[in-house]
């Protein structure tokens, strides 16, 4: 079913009492197809999912975060330890003048980040006690073990103020380089079908005495120019207005998931997180292989901390751009961070991070122009990423994952106000994200092709999952050969071909991620 705003809607629900901004005579008009529900809970109180006939299911997105599942980041010990610049006051005109505190606060990181590593994989965190610190540059954290953290992100607390007129990041933490394949050990999964949701896939049986429980793998869904055209997105319309639209082709939306082997049984090696996106023998199947990653740093945070970028107009442009830039690393954390007019946004999760927990940061009033490549509230490229109780505030894309993005990646509890455009998915075939309890007030949440947009996004994403989400639109259509579900919309406009269950009414549990991570503390 196509969409479901024909005339007769809105005649519909101006007849209708609306609690809460939900509709719910367009929820039965999605809903209007009786089928078994794809997550229910059982008399055990555990949830239970519902395959399709190839298998494919609502997969479970717990293994994200820190650790790469529900881990508290530790409280690390400080080593280092600074205090506020005083500055000196003009004699002759009275003004106090500061000094740029950028390498002071980079020579106590680099001193910790050359410490010994203790039995927990920390070297210490630096302290950077309540009050100002001008930075004109960019603060870098280099190696593992290490967290750089303030006295609170409220007033009082520790505030960063990014001064002078460049586009730069403002705290950079990651390694350098990317995975590197080992040739050797890449075969071929015999699978014919890998269904959303699997953790495990099949290779030949001497194949797999290559492969060793606690390897990093890497499984490889190629992009051939045959599934291009079964999306058809080799024939994508240019929009009016928009660059030149560049046609998807043969390896444009390949996708790398980064996993781990838990188990060997034969031929059927168990990962440690499911797989999300199907991988299709008519379409090129998958690869299996390790890798390696020498450049990439581990545990390391950025937390209780405000940061504000200094500008000169409402549209300026020439100031700092994005608060923190995680790359080349895993098991990181940024907490309990306030930013205040950045251009992009508060954290960038690039595509070298994974197991990475962002929780309990506000992204407010950006200062920008109001156009693309801008206002990125929390921007995820990487995968295993938990974006939890965060905030923005008049941004455009604020709970948004990049182009070609390797689930599983997690939104929970979720806000975004004033927003001037969507939410979800962004650009060329991201997949496995969860949307949990994600609150969006003057734009839409959407699940949608973007067709010729940003040069050709296309099909923005595939298997996601939307829970109880709620929005002034959303939107939630499905590529072929794929599904998206959306569970429990609250909406006054709701469209779209994708699965969707109980639309304007409760669904139980409250979060899928909560009782998912819940379950699995319970198992262990």
């Amino acid at each position: 079913m196509k969409s479901i705003r024909p005339f007769w809607l809105g005649l519909v629900l101006a007849t209708v009492t609306c609690v809460g901004g939900c509709a719910t005579p367009s929820a039965f008009a999605i809903n209007s197809k009786k089928e078994i529900s794809w997550v229910t809970v059982g008399a055990d109180g555990k949830l239970v999912y519902r395959q399709d006939e190839r298998g494919n299911r609502v997969p479970d997105f717990t293994a994200v975060g820190y650790e790469g599942h529900d881990v508290e980041p530790p409280s690390v010990e400080v080593r280092e330890m600074l205090e506020p610049s005083r500055g000196e006051t003009n004699a002759k005109t009275k003004i106090k003048k500061y000094p740029d505190d950028t390498q002071r606060i980079q020579d106590a990181v680099d001193r910790v980040c050359k410490l010994p590593m203790n039995a927990d994989g920390f070297r210490g965190a630096v302290l950077l006690r309540r009050g100002v610190y001008r930075i004109e540059g960019t603060v870098s954290i280099w190696a593992s073990g290490v967290v750089l953290r303030g006295e609170g992100d409220g007033e009082g607390g520790t505030r960063l103020i990014a001064t002078g007129q460049s586009q730069r990041t403002l705290i950079e933490a990651g390694g350098q380089g990317g995975a590197r394949m080992n040739p050797r050990t890449e075969t071929q999964i015999v699978d014919t079908y890998v269904p959303v949701g699997a953790m495990n896939v099949h290779v030949d049986k001497q194949a797999a005495t290559m492969f060793s429980v606690g390897d990093e793998v890497n499984v490889r869904r190629p992009c051939t120019e045959e599934w291009v055209h079964f999306l058809g997105m080799d024939k994508i319309k240019q929009v009016p207005g928009q660059q030149e639209v560049r046609q998807w082709g043969s390896g444009t939306a390949e996708l790398n998931f980064r996993r781990v082997i838990t188990s060997i049984d034969g031929g059927a090696i168990s990962l440690d997180a499911p797989i999300t996106c199907a991988l299709e023998e008519r379409f090129g199947g998958g690869v299996i292989g390790t890798y390696e990653f020498p450049g990439r740093i581990e545990h390391i945070g950025i937390e209780n901390l405000s940061a504000d970028s200094e500008y000169r107009s409402q549209t300026d442009e020439e100031h700092a751009w994005t608060c923190v830039r995680l790359e080349a690393c895993r098991d990181a954390w940024v907490r309990d961070v306030t930013t205040r007019h950045f251009g992009m946004g508060t954290v960038l999760v690039d595509r070298g991070a994974s197991r990475v927990t962002i929780e309990r940061c506000k992204c407010l009033d950006p200062i920008s122009q109001i156009e693309g490549s801008r206002r990125y509230s929390f921007y995820v490229l990487g995968q295993q990423t938990l974006v939890r109780e965060c905030r923005s505030r008049r941004g455009r894309h604020d709970f948004v994952t990049g182009g070609r993005v390797c689930g599983p990646n997690v939104f929970v509890d979720c806000v975004a106000e004033q927003a001037y455009s969507d939410e979800g998915p962004h650009e060329r075939w991201a997949v496995g994200t969860l949307y949990d309890n994600i609150s969006v007030t003057g734009n839409s949440l959407n699940v949608i092709n973007r067709g010729g947009s940003g040069s050709g996004q296309g099909w923005a994403g595939a298997w996601q999952v939307l829970w109880t989400c709620r929005a002034d639109e959303i939107v939630v259509d499905q590529a072929p050969g794929s599904l998206n579900w959306c569970f429990g919309a609250r909406s006054r406009h709701m469209s779209g071909d994708g699965v969707w269950e109980a639309a304007g009414r409760m669904v139980k549990p409250r979060s899928l991620y909560e009782q998912q991570a819940k379950e699995r503390r319970r198992d262990k």
